[in-house]
């Protein structure tokens, strides 16, 4: 996870400072701020290190939700190898379809 990428499941992380308002005071945040990445479920990278130094601070635990982004993308990885082997299956039996019809079109034509 780089210090760059925003935060992501802003929802979770936000329930656990206790909600929109103890989370905004926490990190010296308008209420308004924080109830945008609850909508938007993003925190943006600028505020990322704020985040991370106040739940420090406060003994906020967030390393589950952060490994929910590792498994989401093995995930991810595994689900473009079934497509990818799903749509190589296809194309084979679309050939086959198409040889098929062009040899018995040429059989007819004899």
């Amino acid at each position: 996870m780089s210090k760059n990428e925003p935060l992501e499941h802003a929802r979770q992380i936000i329930e656990r400072f206790g909600g929109i308002r103890p989370m905004a005071t926490k990190i010296d945040t308008p209420v308004t701020t924080v109830q945008g990445w609850k909508k938007r479920d993003v925190i943006p990278a600028t505020r990322r290190e704020d985040v991370l130094k106040a739940a420090d601070k406060h003994n906020i635990s967030l390393e589950d939700i952060f490994s929910q982004d590792t498994t989401k993308s093995t995930e991810v990885s595994n689900d473009d190898a079934s497509t990818e082997k799903e749509t190589s299956a296809n194309h084979s039996r679309t050939e086959e379809a198409y040889f098929s019809a062009s040899n018995f079109d040429n059989e007819e034509s004899l």
